[in-house]
């Protein structure tokens, strides 16, 4: 399963079994944070729900710091746009993870969110090294992840070169074969539109 996250798109939690931080209540921590996740079963759009789930992840953190709890946090602070928390979240995230693929993963979720901030520069150098350090095992999500950003930009011909990059990677990879498709219709469709100009 690939894992991605930009501006709304989907994102598969990475919860980790590992506790950091301070011990004092450990299993009111784990209340809380069951508490949270029986509010996000029912939310769906209810943004009061997200809240109540997002004030019970703050209880559990306050009793016992929890890498699953922060990483909760950090996916439902981005989903409601408070960007510059979410990063918080995941830095402390990053503080406490060792290198390998789980530290990748949380990379780029974090990339993702300094993109949607507005930090693109320090998202795509975070891409990069995912792209091309070996350790991330899924570099295509990474390459998918940075070309919407730059489609974001408006770097279309980066956005293409990232996209057929990730393509080559997984040519099963769905949402890197429809970026890409959609970028190339987009083309045809202008070059199409382009001929029939030239020909008036």
């Amino acid at each position: 399963m690939r894992h991605q996250m930009l501006l709304g798109a989907p994102l598969v939690i990475v919860l980790f079994g590992v506790g950091c931080g301070r011990r004092t209540d450990v299993e009111g921590a784990k209340t809380h944070y069951r508490l949270a996740m029986v509010e996000l079963q029912h939310a769906g759009n209810d943004e009061r729900s997200w809240r109540a789930a997002l004030a019970h992840l703050d209880q559990s953190l306050a009793k016992h710091e929890m890498v699953e709890v922060l990483a909760t946090k950090a996916h439902m602070l981005v989903m409601l746009k408070q960007f510059d928390q979410a990063i918080s979240c995941f830095e402390s995230i990053l503080q406490h993870e060792a290198a390998g693929r789980r530290r990748c993963d949380i990379e780029n979720n974090y990339a993702c969110a300094l993109a949607a901030a507005g930090r693109a520069e320090d998202a795509h150098k975070i891409w990069g090294r995912l792209c091309t350090g070996g350790d991330y095992l899924t570099p295509e999500v990474a390459f998918v992840n940075r070309g919407r950003a730059y489609l974001q930009e408006g770097d279309v011909p980066q956005a293409k070169r990232m996209l057929a990059e990730a393509v080559s990677i997984a040519p099963d990879y769905v949402d890197a074969r429809y970026y890409l498709s959609t970028l190339q219709a987009a083309d045809d469709s202008t070059s199409t539109r382009a001929c029939e100009i030239r020909q008036c």
